[in-house]
């Protein structure tokens, strides 16, 4: 288990140094105005994930189960799966460059040298539609399998070409957004063409063939995570893009900075997510006790890293990006920490509910959340800005969560990781938001909490037999190694 997450955090941790390292270049070449079109661009491709119907998830589901992952049943449900969202793609695709060709032709957005730009490009766009659809698929595959290193190299290698051929476009070609999202499609297109070459030869697939009996059994377990996908997906995105709308490209450059920095926190629980999935779909309900222990590992390293992680982005954000840009964004992103911390613990219970076959119940909680939300983000960034639009997106994650570990059951998670422990970030952001005596003393006042928190933690926990502690963290990890211990020499 921990080699099949220390292979996700590897993947992950890499697409991180990598928008590290590009996002003060395309800010240096491009500008912020330009970058700021092509992020909202690049939430609009996420978009496209959602018309997947689920088919990722729901081949880990099936390929999972015991005498399901091996011979025909895997190949039918893999190139079924694939065939229907390659159709699927090249006639949404179609249907999108007519409708976007048609609504320019009326009139219905504005003239000028970024809209000449982005209509230039929109032919790749008909190829970004298929190509997103089954790319899912192909790591859905190679993760039922267990083969997490192979699915993540190429997740990096991916990441790296979409993040530097564009960035190498408009510095050797043109700084212009057409070319900027070509070079995005060309590097997605080539690690999914890879992708595929790796599924056929590792999982042994026979030719490929259509059946429709598997048809309805993909589309009853997809169809749900799909929705629950799209609808999230809308909830998660929807900041940058009223933020793009009200306030301009200059500010949502800003916001996404701050975005895509403290969401990588999702690195940990998403690596985690992806082995504990596979593992609890194989059998719900004998695994079930890995999802509470999941919670406290994902707690034990989650709260101090973002806790001492609102003292520090200051200082390093103006090493990064210097100190205009840092005023701007380092406020925003201490907000969405507090909402990012609750994500990450509520990647515990959606693995629950997909795991067991309940997909349709996060769908639904989804599906009440969204106009609530829309509205609420609509009129905070209106009134109070990208600060508004923030708390806003904080709230909807920690109201997520609750509601999530509420009906799971997991009420421990609930009360104590959750809640509970979201005050000792509360107070970290109080001391690095309020204090003005030097990072340095921040950084001390908020070590001296983690303390505080670390002892009673560790004392609640020697309470609770079997429970994973600041104590029992290492031997927890190291149980679950593959690697073997050295004797001493004898």
């Amino acid at each position: 288990m921990v080699r099949s997450v220390f292979w996700n955090m590897i993947g992950m941790v890499a697409v991180s140094l990598t928008m590290l390292i590009t996002i003060p270049l395309f800010l240096r070449y491009f500008g912020a105005e330009r970058y700021g079109i092509l992020a909202t661009v690049w939430v609009f491709f996420g978009y496209f994930s959602i018309l997947d119907f689920g088919m990722g998830p729901a081949i880990v589901n099936i390929l999972s189960k015991p005498g399901r992952g091996d011979g025909e049943t895997a190949s039918s449900a893999f190139w079924t799966a694939c065939i229907m969202n390659l159709v699927v793609g090249l006639i949404l695709g179609g249907v999108l460059f007519a409708a976007l060709q048609l609504a320019g032709s009326l009139g219905a957005f504005a003239a000028g040298p970024i809209r000449d730009e982005l209509f230039d490009a929109l032919p790749w766009l008909l190829v970004m539609m298929p190509v997103s659809l089954i790319y899912p698929i192909l790591v859905g595959a190679l993760d039922a399998r267990r083969m997490f290193g192979l699915a993540n190299v190429n997740q990096v290698v991916a990441t790296v070409l979409g993040q530097a051929l564009p960035l190498i476009a408009i510095t050797v070609v043109e700084p212009t957004l057409t070319v900027a999202i070509a070079g995005s499609v060309i590097g997605r297109a080539v690690s999914a063409i890879a992708l595929l070459v790796l599924c056929i030869r590792k999982l042994d697939l026979t030719a490929p063939r259509f059946e429709r009996p598997i048809v309805r059994e993909l589309m009853s377990f997809g169809g749900w995570v799909a929705l629950s996908s799209g609808v999230g997906l809308i909830l998660d995105t929807a900041d940058r893009l009223v933020i793009a709308s009200l306030l301009g490209g200059a500010t949502a450059a800003w916001y996404a900075i701050a975005y895509n920095v403290v969401t990588r926190a999702r690195v940990l629980p998403q690596a985690i997510a992806r082995v504990l999935y596979q593992k609890v779909s194989a059998d719900p309900e004998g695994n079930a006790h890995v999802l509470a222990n999941g919670a406290r590992v994902l707690t034990l390293i989650l709260v101090p890293a973002l806790a001492m992680g609102m003292v520090l982005i200051e200082p390093l954000f103006r090493l990064w990006i210097g100190g205009q840009a840092t005023a701007a964004v380092v406020p925003i992103a201490r907000i969405m920490m507090l909402g990012v911390y609750a994500n990450c613990i509520a990647y515990i219970p959606l693995i629950a509910l997909q795991a067991r076959g309940d997909p349709d119940r996060l769908a639904k909680i989804h599906l009440i959340q969204m106009p609530v939300f829309l509205l609420a983000m609509y009129l905070s960034t209106r009134h109070f800005g990208a600060t508004g639009a923030a708390i806003a997106w904080s709230v909807r994650l920690l109201v997520d969560a609750v509601v999530l570990l509420w009906i799971t059951d997991l009420r421990r998670v609930l009360y104590v990781d959750t809640l509970l422990y979201l005050l000792v970030l509360a107070f970290g952001f109080a001391i690095a938001a309020l204090l003005s005596v030097g990072w340095w003393v921040n950084a001390l006042l908020v070590l001296g909490v983690l303390a505080v928190w670390g002892l009673a933690d560790t004392l609640v926990a020697l309470r609770s037999r079997g429970s994973v502690s600041l104590l029992t963290l290492g031997t927890w990890v190291r149980a679950r190694s593959p690697i073997p211990r050295l004797r001493a020499a004898s």
